[in-house]
């Protein structure tokens, strides 16, 4: 991948991932015309980037689950 081609992926990702996930698919057909690959490797990265938050929000829930429990059994906080 050339720096070009990647400083255009990166850019039609973080415009599209400021954008409500219903006008994300129109946007990215508007810009990338024909190229399907150039749009395919964006929604690659926009999928990844929601299930790195799905993930994340989990482990954060996870923690503070286990913080409350730990201080209502008068435990250390610490995991």
């Amino acid at each position: 991948m050339t720096p070009d081609r990647w400083t255009r992926i990166e850019r039609l990702f973080t415009e599209a991932a400021a954008l409500p996930e219903s006008e994300r698919a129109p946007f990215l057909l508007s810009r990338t015309q024909a190229d399907r690959q150039l749009m395919a490797d964006v929604e690659r990265l926009l999928a990844l980037d929601a299930d790195a938050d799905a993930y994340l929000t989990g482990l954060a829930g996870d923690l503070v689950a286990h913080l409350r429990q730990r201080s209502r059994l008068g435990g250390p906080a610490d995991p």
